[in-house]
């Protein structure tokens, strides 16, 4: 299981080793312009997407949204659920990404 957890709750897959170009491609169909795969990849992130890979899943969960800010990303209560959904399904290393996400989200 690869891809994007968009807020909503969807996963939005790709193959390994294809996260950037999927990143692109999201962040295209979107209309918005970034300078690079990395760039597309950062975007999402930054709009609360989680990146779920077959070795582990990452996100901006529990980050300051900026320096200026007490404001903290969280996981939305449809990621909440597709990861709960999802866990057992996953590796032994997504699931203590998870847990870790999980105790971040607090």
């Amino acid at each position: 299981m690869n891809g994007f957890l968009d807020t909503e709750g969807v996963l939005h897959e790709c193959s390994s080793w294809e996260h950037l170009d999927k990143a692109e491609e999201i962040v295209e169909s979107m209309g918005v312009s970034v300078n690079n795969r990395l760039d597309a990849e950062e975007y999402l992130q930054k709009q609360g997407w989680i990146v779920v890979r077959t070795r582990d899943v990452y996100g901006l969960i529990g980050y300051y949204k900026d320096k200026d800010s007490e404001e903290r990303y969280h996981l939305t209560d449809a990621q909440i659920d597709w990861l709960n959904k999802a866990y057992e399904d996953m590796t032994s290393e997504c699931r203590e990404s998870v847990d870790e996400m999980f105790e971040w989200n607090r």
